[in-house]
């Protein structure tokens, strides 16, 4: 086994099978690949409120800073299995 992909939704399951494959990796030498995905918004999307949003640009504004947010817990994700000596791929994906 080389390669271990592992989705991510930052929640402790999720963290913990980051924890296994590390586990894994580190005794097999394996890549480690974290894959989070982002769900794009729609024009049926509800916003925090609970009332039905269709504008595009709060759409936009929302995914870029979802996707902002997001990419920075991958990369201290990431980052806490490097320090282990692991080797790490980040993927995030809409």
């Amino acid at each position: 086994m080389k390669k271990i992909l592992v989705p991510v939704d930052f929640s402790d399951p999720a963290n913990w099978a980051v924890e296994t494959a590390a586990f894994v990796a580190e005794r097999a030498d394996a890549t480690v690949t974290l894959l989070h995905i982002v769900e794009q918004p729609t024009s049926i999307s509800f916003n925090v409120e609970g009332q039905v949003d269709t504008s595009q640009w709060e759409d936009k504004l929302f995914t870029f800073k979802l996707i902002e947010r997001n990419k920075k817990q991958l990369a201290e994700l990431a980052g806490r299995l490097k320090t282990r000596g692991i080797v790490v791929k980040e993927e995030l994906r809409m």
